[in-house]
Parts: C-alpha cells; sequence; structure tokens
C-alpha cells in the first residue's frame, strides 16, 4: 500500500491512497526444480528399499540352503508338518488298536481320555477314524485344556493331567488314558493310569 500526500494552492492537502496487486503467478523454474529434487529424493529411497529387498532375499535364499544342507545331514524338521500328522494318524489309531487287542487299553472302562493335539481339525479327524474303526472312547469321557492353555507342546500332558485332578472329577478306581504325540518324528505314547486315594 502507498499513500501520497499533495499540498494543494489553496492550502488544503490531498491524500491519495493505492494498492499494488498482489501477483499470484508462481514461477515455473521454482515449481519444476522442486518437483525434480522429490523425484530424486524419491528415486534415492526407491534404490534403498531395493538393496534391503535383495539383501533380504539373499539372506533368505542362505538359509533355506542352509536349513536343507541340515536335513540332508540328518537335523530334525522344527516345525510342525501338519500334513504329515494326518498321514500319521491312521498309524497312531493302529497302536491304539493292538492295545485293545492286548487288553491293556478298555474303551469302555476308560472314564477319562487324555489326548493331546495342536488343532481341533486333528480331534475331529482322530474322532472320526477312531469311531470307524470301532475303538471310539465316547467324547464326553475325552478331558482337554487346549482351549485355555494353547499347544504347549510336551508340557501338555502334564497340564492336563494337573487340571484334571483339580476338576474334582476324579474317583478312586477311574481309569485314565492319556496319548501323546510326537510330531517331531511322529510317534506316539500311551500311558494307562488308576485313580487311587484321596483326590482332592
Amino acid at each position: 500500500v502507498n499513500v501520497e500526500t499533495v499540498e494543494n494552492p489553496d492550502g488544503t492537502v490531498t491524500t491519495t491512497t493505492t494498492e499494488k496487486e498482489k501477483s499470484t503467478s508462481l514461477d515455473s523454474a521454482q515449481i519444476n526444480e522442486t518437483v525434480d529434487q522429490a523425484k530424486e529424493k524419491i528415486d534415492k529411497a526407491g534404490k534403498k528399499i531395493d538393496a534391503v529387498a535383495e539383501d533380504a532375499g539373499k539372506t533368505l535364499n542362505k538359509a533355506g540352503e542352509d536349513v536343507k544342507d541340515a536335513a540332508e545331514k540328518g537335523a530334525f524338521q522344527l516345525r510342525q508338518d501338519i500334513d504329515a500328522l494326518y498321514r500319521m494318524l491312521p498309524v497312531w489309531l493302529g497302536e491304539f488298536m493292538r492295545l485293545v487287542d492286548i487288553g491293556r487299553i478298555d474303551p469302555n472302562a476308560t472314564e477319562w481320555f487324555l489326548c493331546h493335539y495342536s488343532a481341533h481339525s486333528l480331534r475331529e479327524e482322530m474322532v472320526k477314524l477312531a469311531t470307524r474303526a470301532g475303538c471310539m472312547i465316547p467324547e464326553e469321557r475325552w478331558f482337554t485344556n487346549l482351549y485355555e492353555k494353547g499347544n504347549v507342546g510336551a508340557a501338555s500332558i502334564f497340564l492336563m493331567l494337573d487340571d484334571l485332578m483339580a476338576s474334582g472329577n476324579l474317583e478312586p478306581g477311574q481309569k485314565i488314558v492319556c496319548a501323546v504325540p510326537e510330531s517331531g518324528q511322529c510317534i506316539m505314547a500311551y500311558a494307562g493310569l488308576t485313580v487311587v486315594g484321596d483326590t482332592q
């Protein structure tokens, strides 16, 4: 804003105020420079990401080669092979049926069946196979804490026994059958227990 004051011949004063119009135009050269700088930064970031991804890929490939080499040398597989478990269920059931045939397990006289399984779908498959084979222990006699305690691996059978004892449902003379699979080498162990003494 400019203010101009002029004294007139008659002694009066005239004041003139002028306002310059603001320019809203942008410098195209400056805009282009800013865009170029942004592109440069993006390109640098992209190259860094590509480099990190490439390094990660090399690391994963190396890890895969190490695992393969270890497996060829007889190392244990540390992850659970669910497909292998499904293939082993009939084998495990076959051993269960053998124990039934020789009188070591009586499904009808078993009050509690404690079986460790890592997923409900495996239980469903076990029930289906045992029912078809005619050696099924009724599901109302199955005891599990999988849904409260989760899959705790080797500790599962001990936690199940502890929780069953704390439930107050045990009575002297009751028969308990435990089934404990080991998924690393796909083996199954069975144990027969009898409740004795004070169950409180």
